[in-house]
């Protein structure tokens, strides 16, 4: 969730119609911060009409390592140079544009639905990893104007026949009564979090159907 005055979120219309997205998206930005370095994270989620949030996916850039490679990079994926050669500081009190890939993702988004993003900094949303953040605090501004004209490019793969409805056990809810049916963390040492993800990370459940025939 957008967390006040520590992220920055925006939220589009409704759709008009079940929109198909395939690929990655890149989160593209006029940025200014407090400090020489900072660390970004950028979130895409479904909004559905009775409020419930679906997330997507994430991408994440340590603004130093912005260089581009402009051979390989595309509209609608920023690939990085990752060279050590190419870290660079940020320039103290100006806007610099900063591209940051929201990793590849297959997505429908159902008409009615609205898209967010949410661009803050990293950390505190993983299960069982967590970044390792720059020292200190810094304070990070985005402009949106003529000449600075921050913006998403999303993925949108037209003409994609769409199923009608949401597909079957949208939610994980229901986890919580088998895992205490099941007493999973007992017999299988597994457990979930108050989101209904499950712990450890590589764990895995179903629905398993049998017949005695």
């Amino acid at each position: 969730d957008p967390v006040d005055g520590k992220s920055l979120t925006y939220l589009s219309p409704a759709l008009a119609a079940d929109t198909t997205m395939v690929g990655s998206a890149s989160v593209d930005l006029w940025l200014r911060s407090s400090a020489a370095d900072t660390d970004l994270q950028a979130t895409l989620s479904e909004v559905r009409p009775d409020g419930k949030e679906y997330l997507i996916l994430s991408g994440w850039l340590r603004a130093s390592a912005r260089k581009l490679d402009a051979a390989r990079s595309t509209e609608l994926q920023p690939l990085v140079t990752m060279r050590e050669s190419d870290a660079a500081p940020l320039p103290a009190g100006e806007f610099t544009p900063v591209r940051v890939e929201i990793y590849p993702f297959a997505h429908v988004f159902r008409a009615g639905s609205k898209v967010r993003l949410i661009i803050t900094a990293p950390g505190g949303d993983r299960l069982e990893w967590q970044f390792g953040t720059l020292p200190g605090t810094q304070a990070n501004d985005v402009a949106r104007s003529i000449g600075r004209p921050s913006s998403i490019a999303l993925p949108v793969v037209p003409g994609v026949n769409v199923p009608t409805g949401y597909p079957a056990c949208p939610d994980h809810t229901a986890k919580g009564p088998l895992f205490e049916l099941l007493d999973a963390p007992a017999n299988a040492d597994m457990g979930i979090t108050e989101s209904f993800a499950m712990t450890p990370a590589a764990a895995v459940s179903g629905w398993f159907f049998a017949h005695p025939e």
